[in-house]
Parts: C-alpha cells; sequence; structure tokens
C-alpha cells in the first residue's frame, strides 16, 4: 500500500507540474557531450530548431520544470584521419526534469544513430520531431492517469 501511495503522490506531482506548464511553450535544455566537429554541428542544429519552433523554448538558465534532451557524439571514424569529421554517430536521451521537486530526472526515451556532414541538418529535424513526439505521448499519459485517478462523477 506505501509503494502505491509514493506512485500515486509522484504521478499527482507530475500532473501539476506539466499542467502548469502546458498553456506555454515547453522549456527544453540541450546537453551538450559532443566530442567531434560534426557532432558540434548537429547540437547546435539541434539548438537552432528549438528557437524557430513555436511550441519550445530554450531557457538561457534552466531551472525549474524542463525536458532535458542530452546529446553526445563522436566521430565515426574515429582514428581513420582520411575519413575525420565525415560523419558522427550520436546518442540522444530524452529526460523529464525538475531540480527544485525531483531528486533525480525521469527517464522518457533514448535513440542512438549516426550522421554523415551533410545530412546533419535533417538528423537535427528528426530529433526535434522525436522530442516532440515524446511530450505529446507524455502528456497523453498524464490525461489518462488523471482520468484514472479522478472519482466518477467530480
Amino acid at each position: 500500500m506505501g509503494n502505491n501511495l509514493k506512485l500515486i503522490l509522484l504521478i499527482l506531482t507530475l500532473l501539476v507540474a506539466f499542467q502548469t506548464k502546458a498553456l506555454s511553450q515547453i522549456p527544453i535544455e540541450v546537453v551538450d557531450y559532443s566530442e567531434d566537429m560534426v557532432g558540434q554541428m548537429l547540437v547546435y542544429r539541434v539548438k537552432e530548431k528549438f528557437r524557430e519552433s513555436n511550441i519550445f523554448y530554450l531557457p538561457l538558465v534552466p531551472k525549474g520544470f524542463r525536458f532535458r534532451v542530452q546529446i553526445s557524439t563522436m566521430d565515426r571514424f574515429k582514428g581513420d584521419d582520411s575519413r575525420s569529421n565525415l560523419s558522427t554517430m550520436y546518442s540522444v536521451i530524452w529526460l523529464l526534469y525538475d531540480d527544485e521537486k525531483f531528486i533525480f530526472p525521469i527517464y522518457l526515451d533514448h535513440t542512438l544513430g549516426y550522421s554523415g556532414r551533410d545530412v546533419v541538418g535533417s538528423t537535427a529535424e528528426e530529433i526535434v520531431a522525436r522530442t516532440d513526439k515524446i511530450i505529446t505521448q507524455f502528456g497523453e499519459l498524464l490525461k489518462m492517469l488523471d482520468k484514472l485517478l479522478k472519482p466518477e462523477g467530480k
């Protein structure tokens, strides 16, 4: 019974945190762990796509409730000087983060891939589109849980 109560409290906290931000733009923190030039280009393009968006914004000083997108990259052909900086391998992890309410971030999803220098823009668009999909699914889950937790007739 104690674990169920903790789960319900966590869900209610998430509902409150998410619903207060639902009427405005969604804060996104992009964390850059790029090691290579193509990876740096990818992270830059992802940030630019978020800045251009009407749905998301990048706070200057991330604080409070936000979705965190962690991007790690490394040269796909590391050690091969003839093919250096042609392509990057990347990992993206999506987290729900609130440094004021959560001790640890909440894991949402992840992906792995690689991108050539010539397709960095489309890869960035894919990452932003996936972010939108993940946040939409998370919002739908919260709505479903809200319906389950509300008593009938209220």
